[in-house]
């Protein structure tokens, strides 16, 4: 078990007097170091399921003064793309469970990501675990990340989630008797997705940023549809978001993705499910990339937020 540190550079200038036609006597010297986010634990955990190994990351809730800010336990929240997305919600997550006017419940973060040791770049190996399986990678996608890397397999991932790590992280961590929340973004969020089409018993809360269906006939869409025919009626509560630059006539490369985004908003809405509570926004102004915090801040305050908070800005709905 080890703190999880993230790389960072700092450069340390020392300048002398400019004023009086003084100026530097001293070059800057660049020091590296690392940067750690408090309050975290890491550690590696090897899926059977998988047949790989996992990066996992538990960050606990907001402490002040060495004291939890809450007795309430927390929610267990997991974050796909832990390596990136995970910073992100963490802090976003302690920071709003501190706000005085919307507080959040207190959350425990998982991360999961690859470990330095992994078999091949992580890029591709997203391909393997979050996307649906029978899923052709597209080539402007391949093209962005490298290659397709192995045969999407997100039914081996799902699988460790549930019974290799999520039963570890309960036994592990005090916890909340509540449903975990799934959290992803682009193929994180297809795979959020298709957890919560597969009605995981893990999950019960989905925060889905720009879910990276991207292909004419997505399969994920074949998953719901098998369930509705079982007459399996979906439920928990989902938050989902794109950016406006990814909808359909946005002209970028994420038009695929928008328009089945508007595909997955039409198929809940005719479908009516009688217990799932959800939202589906689009972010004004805002990129694939750039609406990433945004999603995820609404996102959480959509899902964790109190009764009679004050309500989120107003911005375009489905």
């Amino acid at each position: 078990m080890k703190r999880r540190h993230f790389m960072s550079t700092a450069a340390m200038t020392s300048v002398g007097a400019a004023c009086l036609g003084q100026f530097p006597v001293k070059a800057a010297v660049a020091e590296t170091h690392e940067m750690t986010i408090s309050n975290t634990e890491s550690f590696v955990v090897h899926s059977d399921h998988v047949g790989d190994a996992f990066q996992i990351s538990a960050a606990f809730p907001t402490v002040l003064q060495s004291k939890p800010l809450t007795k309430r336990p927390p929610r267990i929240v997991y974050c796909v793309d832990g390596g990136g997305y995970g910073p992100i919600l963490i802090q976003t997550g302690r920071y709003l469970g501190m706000d005085l006017d919307r507080s959040i419940e207190p959350l425990l973060v998982v991360a999961i990501e690859y470990p330095d040791s992994a078999s091949m770049p992580r890029l591709l190996l997203r391909n393997r675990d979050l996307v649906t399986p029978g899923t052709f990678i597209p080539e402007w996608v391949q093209q962005a990340l490298g290659g397709s890397g192995p045969e999407p397999a997100s039914d081996q991932f799902l699988s460790f989630i549930e019974e290799e790590l999520d039963p570890l992280i309960r036994k592990r961590y005090d916890h909340s008797d509540a449903g975990a929340a799934l959290v992803g973004d682009s193929y994180g969020g297809l795979f959020a997705l298709y957890a919560f089409f597969r009605q995981s018993k893990t999950f019960d809360h989905y925060l889905m940023g720009s879910p990276g269906a991207v292909t004419e006939n997505d399969p994920v869409f074949d998953v719901e549809a098998g369930q509705f025919e079982k007459g399996v009626k979906l439920k928990g509560r989902v938050y989902m978001a794109i950016g406006e630059h990814e909808g359909p006539n946005s002209g970028t490369s994420y038009e695929l993705l928008g328009k089945n985004y508007y595909k997955l908003v039409e198929l809940l809405r005719k479908r009516a499910y009688p217990d799932l509570q959800w939202t589906a926004e689009i972010i004004p102004g805002e990129t694939h990339a750039s609406v990433i915090p945004f999603s995820l801040s609404r996102g959480i305050r959509w899902l964790f937020g109190k009764e009679g908070d004050p309500a989120l800005a107003p911005v375009p709905t489905l």
